[in-house]
């Protein structure tokens, strides 16, 4: 009996030393820690055109025959307007984490097919989403080259090189 209480002793002190060396995290370590607990998903993506409006130059007036009307009943400038595209994107993220970030920079890829086109690193402030399901965000991205069939994805990049860190704003405080 002595003998089990002595080794149950043992055994609750080691693991008790094993925690404490453990939780020992420095403040980048506990960050990447904590930031592999979050996770975004896109949700939806809306495709924002507008017509890019150009000013009239006073001094090169468009000739006569750009304003008559075309075959078609269609007019001649309608049919070459350039236009602004932005996209509207609703991302869910959520964690299962006990402790919270801040802020997390979530990467967003826009693709064709297999093919990675684009790629930007949105910063959301998430200081207030508990654990659970998640917060739907919008972001909208400027002036993208988009074009049908063309899709996004929206991930929380894990783990982030700590060459790459000073590009994710949860890590500056951090000394990372």
């Amino acid at each position: 009996m002595l003998k089990k209480s002595f080794f149950l002793i043992v055994g609750l002190l080691s693991m008790t030393l094993l925690a404490g060396a453990c939780a020992k995290l420095t403040p980048e370590e506990r960050t990447a820690q904590t930031r592999a607990r979050y996770f975004a998903e896109l949700n939806g993506f809306v495709v924002l055109q507008q017509p890019i409006e150009e000013e009239a130059d006073p001094m090169n007036p468009p000739a006569g025959d750009e304003l008559a009307a075309g075959d078609g009943g269609e007019e001649p400038w309608e049919a070459s307007v350039d236009l602004s595209q932005d996209v509207l994107l609703d991302i869910v993220i959520r964690h299962d984490s006990f402790d919270k970030l801040p802020w997390l920079t979530v990467d967003i890829t826009m693709a064709d097919g297999d093919r990675e086109l684009q790629n930007w690193r949105v910063w959301f402030e998430t200081g207030g989403i508990e654990k659970g399901p998640g917060v739907q965000f919008s972001h909208t991205l400027e002036n993208v080259d988009y074009e049908p069939g063309f899709g996004f994805s929206a991930e929380v990049r894990s783990p982030v090189p700590p060459e790459d860190r000073s590009e994710y704003r949860e890590f500056f405080d951090t000394g990372g």
